[in-house]
């Protein structure tokens, strides 16, 4: 996998090797962001 994610690196474009940055980037955001509501859900906060 680790790999392939290379592979896949070094031959696209970095304008999509950008969009792939910024896609996780979000998605980084957004498992933060549910992990804290939780967080506080759990503790009453």
């Amino acid at each position: 996998m680790i790999e392939f994610d290379f592979y896949l690196k070094r031959n696209c474009g970095s304008f999509v090797k950008f969009l792939y940055s910024k896609q996780l980037l979000q998605l980084r955001l957004l498992v933060f962001h549910q992990a804290t509501l939780w967080f506080y859900r759990q503790h009453g906060l």
